[in-house]
């Protein structure tokens, strides 16, 4: 027998979630993700909606924080043997990709355990949920950053900034001036926290998936961009300079 009161109690904790969803995400980050996830069910996850918003972050001349002799953490840059592809908790040979695309791993270990981890890429990032290849410029001055990642007990100390500083310092000994990054619309905290390192939003992109094919629509170049199945697109994405001074 239907129950009005039951009903009634249902829609108001669903709009609760969604109003607490839309703080969360921002009303136009919380329509792309629902519009995303109505795609996923619809077409069995052959459709979806993903915008992208782009980011420069320049790399600072000091630490962000103070080294201290008695760190239990141990970072630094660490090859393909050092930590175990599992440990990633990645899908099955990303890790091994990233390596060979020229990416470095920045890793916080303690003792045996990866606490911590980010990525760097010159050049072209290769990226996974959508078929494009993103161009960082000027490619001599800038790096993407990606993957940031440490694990939820480390998050309330010093880990995410020492991780930057060691990142920075890599940088820094090789010439970059600043790196490049993405975020979906919907994730906020990750915008934060890149405000709160000094980064700033460079464009936009935005890319419909349908069954194979994909339309990108960006503030950057090149404007508008389609692939049927099987083709990669390609997106340059410009630390600072407007669009009609890429080289």
């Amino acid at each position: 027998m239907w129950n009005v009161d039951k009903c009634q109690a249902r829609l108001a904790r669903r709009m609760k979630s969604i109003a607490a969803d839309i703080r969360a995400m921002g009303s136009a980050g919380w329509m792309v993700y629902e519009t995303d996830r109505a795609l996923g069910l619809l077409s069995r996850g052959r459709a979806g909606l993903h915008v992208l918003r782009f980011y420069a972050q320049p790399v600072p001349e000091k630490e962000l924080v103070p080294r201290r002799a008695n760190d239990s953490f141990l970072i630094h840059a660490v090859s393909r043997d050092t930590v175990p592809e599992s440990a990633f908790q990645r899908p099955s040979g990303a890790i091994a990709q990233r390596f060979d695309d020229g990416s470095t791993c920045i890793a916080a270990l303690k003792g045996d355990e990866l606490a911590g981890f980010m990525w760097l890429q010159p050049g072209i990032l290769r990226e996974r949920i959508v078929r494009c290849r993103f161009h960082a410029l000027p490619s001599t001055r800038v790096e993407w950053d990606y993957d940031f990642y440490i694990h939820p007990r480390h998050r309330l100390g010093r880990l995410f900034a020492r991780l930057w500083d060691t990142a920075f310092l890599h940088l820094r000994e090789r010439g970059i001036v600043a790196t490049v990054s993405w975020v979906h619309l919907h994730n906020r905290p990750s915008s934060n926290a890149h405000a709160r390192l000094g980064a700033t939003p460079i464009g936009w992109a935005m890319f419909v998936v349908m069954f194979g094919h994909q339309v990108m629509i960006t503030s950057m170049r090149p404007k508008f961009a389609y692939s049927r199945p099987g083709r990669t697109l390609d997106l340059f994405v410009h630390a600072g300079a407007p669009a009609d001074d890429l080289r």
